[in-house]
């Protein structure tokens, strides 16, 4: 077995190259659509930020809640878990290229909006996610 030898753990961080970003293309029953997507990796800052954000409110409205009294943390819909999941992938979406949401429009300006509107697609959705939470994407050179 050949042992490599690494620099330094700070050169294997990931954080840089997350920051970076990936370009994927979006995929439709397996088939390439030419439409491409880049986003940052989860070491990234952009979805760390993001990730903290969503954490943070969420643990405001319990704390409110709490010191209102409550005894027990209000239900949260599984629609409120979409949405947040919708905004982190949207904080992490840096470009996009050839994105045609509806025919009609043709290509899409790319901009928040479209990018929250792009991920109301479950099969786009879960694609972003999987090339944001795949290490292998942002490995350091």
């Amino acid at each position: 077995m050949t042992k490599t030898a690494f620099k330094s753990i700070a050169a294997l961080n990931p954080e840089v190259a997350a920051d970076k970003g990936h370009e994927f293309e979006i995929l439709a029953a397996g088939e390439p659509t030419g439409m491409f997507l880049t986003v940052v990796g989860k070491e990234s800052s952009l979805y760390k930020q993001a990730m903290r954000a969503r954490i943070n409110a969420a643990r405001k409205d319990e704390a409110a809640a709490v010191s209102k009294g409550a005894s027990v943390v209000a239900f949260r819909p599984v629609e409120k878990d979409i949405s947040d999941a919708i905004e982190i992938l949207a904080d992490c979406t840096i470009a996009w290229r050839g994105v045609v949401i509806e025919e009609a429009e043709g290509e899409a300006e790319f901009n928040r909006e479209n990018v929250v509107r792009l991920y109301g697609y479950d099969f786009v959705r879960e694609q972003a996610d999987a090339e944001v939470m795949k290490l292998g994407n942002f490995t350091p050179d």
